[in-house]
């Protein structure tokens, strides 16, 4: 469980930088409709490209952790028989 629990902890991660993201790009929209240099625009995209590619790897850190929550629940389901988990 505690492998389960920590892949739902890396999971909140790249969720919460794609909400970023999206209000990044709002206020990107907004600051386009009041005349922002080129140079202003470049460094906001700049800054979103490096949020996105740190999301990316969180994401992938999060998935490999549910990937070895699986790995585990296929082990335990494997190596114990039904009739053994329901003796009393």
């Amino acid at each position: 469980m505690r492998k389960y629990g920590e892949a739902i902890r890396l999971s909140i991660s790249p969720a919460q930088q794609v909400f970023n993201i999206s209000e990044d790009a709002i206020t990107l929209v907004k600051a386009l409709e009041k005349g922002t240099t080129a140079e202003e625009i470049e460094s906001y995209l700049s800054g979103m490209a490096n949020l996105a590619a740190r999301g990316l790897e969180n994401t992938e850190k999060s998935l490999s952790a549910f990937k070895d929550v699986r790995k585990a629940i296929i082990y335990v389901s494997k190596s114990t028989s039904l009739d053994r988990l329901f003796l009393i």
